[in-house]
């Protein structure tokens, strides 16, 4: 009995010989799967990197610069080890991927050599990931075509047939906001020259400081010219205001008016130019017979891409007095260029009645986005209180003359000396998005206006370009400050990579 229970044993104590060697073997092809497992990874995450840096790199050029996106994008990948065609590396680049034009698509893969499963014939192993990216760049406003603001060398048209009824406009840096400018004006509203107080002026939150108002210049590649008039500061000009200024307040001269242009910016129609072409600088003078067109500079080989030209006033630190005034000019491009307001844009309104403005230039491929207009000191009337005056919201397919936004809008406003926008009214769909601006009772002076408007995805357009009309039963001879972006941040990662 006890030989039969020892052979049971020492034959036992071989199967858990057996089992253990399977189980070792088990555990070892286990660990070999998650060495090469961990591998994928690391690699997948670097591939993924890649490609999304390289979207972002090359996105900022689109959609007009697309040869030069999909430079920068193999540039941007390079740099992080992938090169098309080299070491395994695979690189496949997409402008406008699904025919949105302000996007780029990059595909990275990387054929890695595996460890372990080399024992099972899987010698490499492909892994991609695709990265999209979206550049949300600052919109067009104000003019789509090569002059912004009136021509007064032949004389203004009333009629706002020729002429588009507004002056580009630029106030002194120590004047009262709430005179309309609400981003080269330093003084906070009612202080300053032409406010209330004028020794004392607290900084304006909308104060921008160092940058003025920007114009983006896009050119055919033929040569053309920088051109402005009534840029320099007329003391006693009809259109440039100075009223404040009297014996006792010393204002002797005025604001001195600086103009520069800028070649194509590394990052298209952003807010911080770069490459100086030219600059001039324009001082305040007595008020000139006639509105003759002065050159900045000629552009005679452009490069592709946007030029930018910046208007700023130029700060007198010795008497300050002589940084306020209210500055109206015109500016254009010639050689069939186009200018456009860029991102914002300060307006002296010289109208009566029933008058279109171009607003912006929203593409079709920012439908599903949501449009933001902001208003700053609109609307105010010369005349009688109590006149009706209206503020339509127009789209690119509704008639300017008398169609308005009927897509449903929100509207809030952020009063004077408030630090946020109160809670939006919504304006449902079907109704005309509008913004009710007569006075007493709607008195918008030194406040912000908000619309805000959410672009279906069926969002199409021709032209593109959105507009105001203002729809006054009496006088606007005033400056305000608008504003139109496509909100979220400008350079982003999107789903569908």
């Amino acid at each position: 009995m006890r030989s039969t229970w020892r052979r049971f044993r020492e034959d036992e104590r071989g199967v858990v010989i057996v089992q253990l060697a399977l189980t070792a073997v088990l555990l070892m092809l286990m660990t070999a799967f998650a060495v090469d497992l961990g591998w994928f990874f690391l690699n997948a995450s670097r591939v993924q990197r890649a490609a999304d840096a390289a979207a972002l790199g090359g996105v900022v050029y689109m959609p007009d610069l697309e040869a030069i996106g999909v430079d920068r994008a193999e540039r941007v990948a390079a740099a992080n080890g992938y090169i098309d065609g080299e070491d395994g590396a695979t690189l496949t680049i997409v402008p406008k991927p699904d025919g949105k034009a302000n996007q780029l698509e990059v595909t990275v893969s990387h054929e890695v050599p595996t460890f372990f499963l080399q024992v099972l014939g899987q010698s490499t192993q492909t892994i991609s990931r695709t990265g999209r990216a979206e550049y949300l760049r600052p919109l067009p406003m104000g003019s789509p075509e090569g002059q912004f603001g009136n021509d007064g060398e032949d004389g203004v048209d009333p009629s706002c047939v020729d002429d588009p009824c507004f002056w580009a406009n630029i106030h002194g840096t120590f004047t009262n906001t709430g005179m309309g400018d609400a981003f080269s004006s330093f003084c906070r509203y009612g202080t300053g020259w032409g406010g209330s107080n004028n020794s004392n002026c607290p900084e304006s939150g909308d104060h921008r400081g160092e940058r003025g108002y920007l114009y983006s210049v896009g050119h055919t590649g033929a040569s053309f010219a920088i051109q402005v008039q009534n840029i320099n500061f007329e003391r006693g000009g009809s259109e440039d205001q100075f009223e404040w200024c009297t014996e006792s307040k010393v204002c002797e001269e005025g604001p001195t008016t600086r103009v520069r242009v800028y070649r194509p910016d590394p990052t298209p129609l952003s807010l911080e130019p770069t490459g100086l072409v030219c600059e001039r600088t324009y001082d305040p003078v007595d008020a000139p017979s006639g509105y003759p067109w002065v050159e900045v500079c000629p552009i005679l080989a452009p490069e592709p891409g946007a030029y930018t030209v910046e208007v700023k006033i130029v700060d007198d630190p010795d008497t300050i007095v002589d940084d306020a005034g209210l500055n109206r000019y015109s500016i254009r491009a010639t050689g069939g260029a186009t200018i456009s307001a860029l991102g914002d844009m300060a307006i002296w309104t010289n109208l009566t009645g029933n008058t279109t403005f171009f607003l912006a230039r929203v593409d079709e491929f920012y439908d599903g986005t949501t449009l933001v207009v902001e208003m700053f000191d609109p609307g105010d009337t010369g005349g009688t209180f109590g006149q009706t005056n209206q503020i339509f919201l127009v789209d690119p397919g509704s008639d300017p003359d008398i169609g308005a936004w009927t897509g449903g809008c929100r509207i809030s406003i952020k009063k004077n000396g408030q630090a946020d926008f109160g809670a939006p009214v919504t304006v449902p769909a079907g109704s005309d998005c509008l913004i009710d601006a007569t006075r007493p009772h709607n008195d918008y002076d030194g406040d912000w206006l908000r619309i805000e408007v959410d672009l279906p995805e069926s969002y199409t357009c021709t032209d593109c370009w959105w507009k105001i009309r203002y729809e006054y039963t009496g006088t606007a001879s005033d400056t305000t400050t608008w504003r139109a972006f496509i909100a979220g941040s400008p350079l982003r990662l999107v789903l569908g990579g």
